[in-house]
């Protein structure tokens, strides 16, 4: 069985596909049940030997099992019927790539959104009608004597083969010819057995045992006449040996015999893949120098080499921080743009001859479609990650606040909350349970998209000045994580719809409510008494304490000292603090500072000094939410078309996101003056 080439499977309980990591694969027992779709009642047998190799997983055995689903596989395969493998495993560590980002695994590259399984462990192997990976294959054979495969091994050489130039699956269909041929039984015995035999027209007719066998030498004569053919033509063409499926690399030989692949197609394909494709240059593919010189960029600008080895393998961060990558530089990546399209320049790089000829070699590289050694591509990259790198390392607030979502488009989204409008009552004598009904609260969301154009000018070119187009990004990244950040807060500050208000329970006011000892103690207790819909309490402990940036040093002082002064007594006498510990403290100035201005330059409504706010944990029970299209919570910078009366390249850097108010249980307001 071919039980997994290491390809991108669409499963069950995962929203994106799943590549599993080879590397990473277990196997606790030499021999593993197999079963049918994946059912343990359904065993069919077991495993004598498991190779989890680089790019696959290949598995032998034997069908053991002594039931009918071991009976239906043999018979259904004996038909013709293809079945397809399917590996059964217990993630342990499974990672989330996000959309646009690449990752390698097994050889291969993938790009996000997809899951990767790090780590897991072999649990079964399972025929299967359909695959998640499409490209894995289950074939049967029957157990031979050593006599036989002498016996076999002459008639090869009768038929004038050389057994040293059979592939397995060549050999595979010259041995099932050759079963056939032995194939003798007492003549009692076969004058006793009949069978339906299936012609080649496809009608089913009765017939002797000997007519199946004559149909089957056919078959197998069939066979063995296609399979010479793909070698003859595998030979004429040998320099393509593989061909892509499913986007999995499949040795071309083996894979046309196998499906039993038309042979005019088969040329066709192999006519194609010998054309002659685009130059490469140096001494690595052009695939792997694009990726050193990514993370080499990326390493000169400033981004932390942990960072980059993240996005990165150990081989490509191997190469950007030798010589020939270190203190890479635009020219430099312009040069090699210029050769890898297997063209020279020789004249100044302070010159609009050498942008033509790098723009000449840009078109000619991205016409070909074999490779990813183009400025465009290079530069995009490493501005998307420049900009990543930025966001992430901004000290933003909202995620402490606001759940988050995924959503599909740019529609208003509702999200329902159900809560029952009764409770469990006592089931009387007769045993009636009683019926209850749902309420549904509402609550809404819609994206909008934020963004920016981001250019390399002609004189960035020229003046070789890589640093000033990635200071760009680097700001972009900056200022789409502010733009998020005054995005929630503003909606917060302008209360919509009442959201906070004495009638919902979740706001106070008055000079009591201060931020002091009392006032935290206050707005606890109106957190613990709220109620949901039914009247039922919600029992959720409040877990954030959001104050602006004139009231963290109080914030500090209540959350961390476990005595205190009172100030009330003239004998200043300690008083217990019971609120140590027990909120995790949230700062943001744009609680309180009237500087800060919202994106159309005017003044942010509801700012205060004293204001302060206690919140669910989001993840439990949220008061608010932030949408990202797709799942997508970073920005992304993409290639654009530049206009004609603009010298330079260009790229567009956006971020969408919706931000929404949504249940008024999940947090308390403190006005924190009268």
């Amino acid at each position: 069985m071919n039980a997994y080439n290491g390809g991108a499977m669409q499963l069950a309980g995962f929203y994106y596909p799943v590549v599993v990591d080879l590397t990473g694969v277990k196997v606790t027992a030499k021999s593993r049940p197999i079963l049918r779709d994946h059912d343990t009642a359904q065993i069919i047998g077991h495993t004598e030997s498991i190779e989890v190799g680089a790019k696959a997983i290949k598995v032998s055995g034997v069908i053991s099992a002594a039931n009918e689903y071991a009976r239906e596989v043999v018979e259904s395969a004996d038909n013709g019927f293809p079945w397809q493998a399917s590996i059964g495993a217990m993630s342990e560590k499974v990672v989330f790539v996000d959309a646009g980002e690449k990752v390698t695994v097994n050889g291969r590259s993938f790009t996000g959104p997809i899951y990767v399984a790090r780590a897991s462990r072999l649990g079964e192997i399972s025929f299967v009608a359909m695959g998640a990976d499409d490209t894995t294959s289950a074939r049967m054979t029957a157990h031979s004597t050593g006599g036989d495969q002498m016996k076999f091994e002459e008639w090869l050489k009768a038929k004038g083969f050389d057994v040293s130039e059979l592939t397995e699956a060549v050999k595979a269909s010259l041995r099932a010819m050759f079963d056939a041929e032995q194939n003798t039984q007492p003549e009692e015995e076969s004058a006793q057995m009949q069978a339906k035999v299936v012609g080649s027209d496809g009608a089913s007719t009765d017939g002797s045992i000997e007519a199946q066998r004559a149909e089957n030498r056919r078959l197998f004569a069939e066979d063995a006449r296609h399979a010479h053919g793909v070698r003859k033509l595998c030979a004429k063409y040998a320099d393509v040996e593989t061909i892509k499926v499913n986007g999995v690399e499949h040795p071309i030989e083996a894979h046309a015999i196998e499906t039993g692949m038309d042979l005019r197609d088969l040329e066709l394909h192999l006519i194609r893949a010998s054309r002659p494709k685009s130059p490469s240059v140096g001494r690595f593919e052009p695939e792997a120098d694009a990726h050193a010189i990514e993370a080499a960029l990326l390493c000169s600008h400033g981004v932390p080499e942990s960072k980059v080895g993240e996005w990165y393998s150990e081989d490509v961060m191997n190469a950007a921080v030798s010589k020939q990558y270190r203190q890479y530089t635009l020219h430099a990546l312009m040069g090699s743009v210029i050769r890898a399209a297997g063209q020279h320049y020789s004249g100044s790089f302070k010159s609009n001859e050498f942008i033509r000829a790098t723009y000449t070699a840009e078109r000619q590289l991205r016409a070909s479609g074999f490779t990813t050694l183009t400025l465009s591509n290079i530069l995009e990259n490493v501005a998307n990650k420049t900009l990543i790198a930025s966001y992430q390392a901004q000290e933003v607030t909202w995620s402490n606040i606001c759940r988050t979502a995924n959503m599909s488009d740019f529609k208003v989204h509702s999200r329902y909350r159900l809560d029952t409008t009764d409770s469990f009552r006592k089931v009387g004598a007769d045993g009636e349970l009683k019926h209850i009904g749902l309420s549904d609260a509402k609550y809404t969301n819609q994206l909008d998209t934020y963004g920016a154009i981001i250019s390399l000018t002609r004189q960035d070119q020229i003046n070789d000045d890589l640093d000033a187009f990635l200071q760009i990004p680097t700001n972009m990244g900056r200022m789409a994580a502010i733009r998020l950040e005054k995005a929630v807060y503003v909606l917060l500050l302008s209360n919509p719809s009442s959201f906070f208000a004495a009638g919902n329970g979740n706001y106070i006011e008055g000079a009591s409510t201060a931020l002091s000892v009392t006032s935290l103690s206050t707005a606890k207790t109106s957190f613990r008494n709220m109620v949901d819909s039914n009247g039922d309490p919600i029992l959720i402990s409040p877990a954030v304490l959001l104050v602006g940036s004139t009231l963290e040093d109080t914030a500090d002082v209540l959350l961390s000292e476990r005595d205190l002064i009172d100030g009330t007594s003239t004998a200043k006498q300690p008083k217990r603090n019971p609120h140590v510990k027990t909120l995790r403290k949230v700062v943001s100035p744009l609680l309180n500072n009237t500087s800060i201005k919202d994106e159309d330059g005017t003044a942010i409504t509801g700012q205060s000094d004293t204001q302060w706010y206690m919140f669910a944990d989001p993840s439990v029970r949220a008061a608010m939410c932030v949408g990202f299209l797709n799942g997508q919570q970073t920005p992304v910078i993409e290639s654009g078309e530049t206009s004609f009366d603009t010298l330079g390249m260009q790229w567009r850097g956006y971020h969408d996101f919706g931000v929404g108010m949504e249940d008024t249980v999940a947090a308390v307001k403190s006005k924190g003056a009268a």
